[in-house]
């Protein structure tokens, strides 16, 4: 069984993804994403990617907090002592601009980020049976 949601987005000239279909499908049971058919990452990092790009196709948020996610920790399965919040956004960061995504993540200041969207997403959630 497979839940789907789509946002279009504006175009975006900064890039060089504008307007591009984007299938980001993520497997709950090990946290795994993929961008398109390519593996990206998996694990908690994961599911930060899973629980941003949700929010944004609901209601169109970009900024975010680093207090939000600790608050949804058993959400992203953070563990509650030494999350390493920070190391994980990183290595998030790192991977998708390493595959010169079609969303990225920049930092807006202290605890801040923002979630940068070039073309159209669509989630689906791939549940094993």
């Amino acid at each position: 069984m497979q839940g789907f949601e789509q946002r279009e987005t504006p175009d975006i000239a900064a890039g060089g993804a504008s307007g591009r279909q984007v299938r980001i499908r993520h497997h709950p049971r090990d946290g795994s994403v993929f961008l398109d058919d390519d593996y990206l990452v998996r694990g908690v990092a994961g599911g930060i990617l899973v629980k941003l790009v949700r929010e944004y196709l609901a209601t169109g948020r970009q900024d975010f907090s680093t207090r939000e996610l600790r608050l949804a920790g058993t959400e992203l399965r953070l563990p509650e002592l030494h999350d390493n919040l920070s190391v994980r956004l990183g290595l998030l960061q790192q991977r998708l601009r390493e595959r010169a995504a079609p969303l990225q993540l920049a930092r807006t200041g202290r605890g801040r980020f923002r979630l940068q969207v070039h073309g159209c997403l669509t989630l689906s959630l791939t549940r094993m049976a």
